[in-house]
């Protein structure tokens, strides 16, 4: 299914939100050929560099590269206990399928070796009973090493008081451009109701389908970065349904989508706010698999399981979920692969459930395609 930006009708690109995080592995390598920088990266010195960045594998392979990356055994390094390990149960389930990725940073002591930065991946790859880890020497004196095991005990510390307050702030900026897309919407009864022809229509839906798409984006960063929705009300079940099928009219016009409800829903009252985000996320994040799909399906279920919950399941059957998807799923972990959706999605899902005491899964079905499974519990 070729994506509606791409129609004839060209439109403006949407922003990316980025949301505040703690800071990842400090993978390095080094580039002599790079230009020097103003200050340090990560925390490690200035010649070393982010693995992300362009001809990682060339630089690492390189002969010129200067800093080579060796397998040393668990048995012959020691790391020093650090709060900075903490909870490391996400990390060990990523490596656990996929291994370490970001090399550690150590020094050698005498006959053994020392982690320098890296010791919540030491940790995980101990817990895992991992014989061996990837590692890149760095001899630096005790102060040195020091200043970088400090650095990272700070980029790996839980949220404080600062984080609240930028996640606040980010909450509020994000808010400020959702209801600038929600008068965008509300013009766009204006712009149907001109006399024009098969071009104005098109720009229309173009438009009501990119607005709908941000809209839950800035709702969805806001959640996230504040802990809470900014509107919500109570409302039918079969209603909010009806209102999320009617959202996405336009994209189904555009690519051919069919977006059905095929049982009818239970007649509850639950909150719109954490249901349409929860599920217009579920319905986005399915077609992030289905972009190669002309005119898919998109089936939504609903099921009362008992007075106070209920289950929705977002189904689509045109290809099977690998595994390594459910696992990113499961873990909310993103590769560079990953749709930029999906990833969202998944945080917003877990978020949306758990505030009724639910939870979020993707499930692969046994005849081709894939379920996304919400349930909603004190309704």
């Amino acid at each position: 299914m070729q994506d509606f930006e791409s129609a004839q009708t060209q439109m403006p690109d949407t922003f990316d939100v980025t949301l505040p995080q703690s800071a990842g592995g400090d993978a390095l390598e080094s580039d002599d050929k790079a230009a020097p920088r103003s200050t340090q990266r990560e925390g490690l010195p200035a010649h070393y560099r982010m693995r992300a960045e362009r001809h990682y594998v060339d630089s690492i392979t390189s002969a010129s590269a200067g800093v080579p990356i060796r397998l040393i055994p668990l048995s012959q390094i020691e790391a020093t206990p650090s709060d900075a390990t903490g909870n490391i149960e996400a990390l060990v389930k990523s490596v656990r399928v996929h291994g370490i990725i970001q090399p550690l940073l150590v020094r050698k002591r005498q006959t053994r070796y020392e982690v320098i930065a890296g010791k919540r991946r030491f940790a995980a790859a101990a817990t895992l009973g991992l014989t061996e880890v990837p590692c890149v020497l760095h001899q630096v004196d005790d102060a040195t090493a020091a200043s970088l095991a400090a650095a990272e005990n700070i980029r790996t510390q839980p949220a404080g008081s600062l984080r609240a307050v930028v996640g606040a702030q980010i909450a509020e900026a994000i808010g400020r451009v959702a209801d600038d897309v929600m008068r965008v919407q509300s013009s766009l009864a204006v712009l149907r109701s001109a006399p024009e022809g098969y071009e104005r229509a098109v720009s229309a839906d173009l438009v009501a389908a990119q607005a709908f798409r941000t809209l839950w984006l800035a709702n969805t960063a806001a959640l996230l970065a504040g802990g809470k929705l900014r509107s919500g009300k109570r409302r039918p079940l079969p209603a909010v349904l009806d209102e999320l099928v009617r959202q996405f009219e336009p994209e189904c016009r555009l690519t051919g989508l069919k977006l059905e409800i095929v049982s009818a829903a239970p007649p509850v009252t639950v909150n719109d706010g954490f249901v349409t985000i929860a599920l217009s996320g579920a319905v986005m994040m399915t077609l992030s698999l289905l972009d190669q799909i002309p005119q898919p399906i998109v089936e939504i279920q609903t099921h009362q399981l008992d007075a106070g919950s209920i289950a929705i399941h977002v189904t689509q059957r045109h290809v099977p979920a690998s595994q390594d998807i459910i696992d990113r799923f499961t873990t909310r972990i993103r590769s560079a692969w990953t749709p930029m959706i999906f990833a969202l999605g998944t945080m917003a899902l877990e978020h949306a459930t758990a505030a009724h005491g639910g939870a979020s899964d993707l499930v692969a079905l046994d005849e081709g395609g894939s379920a996304i499974q919400l349930t909603f519990c004190r309704l």
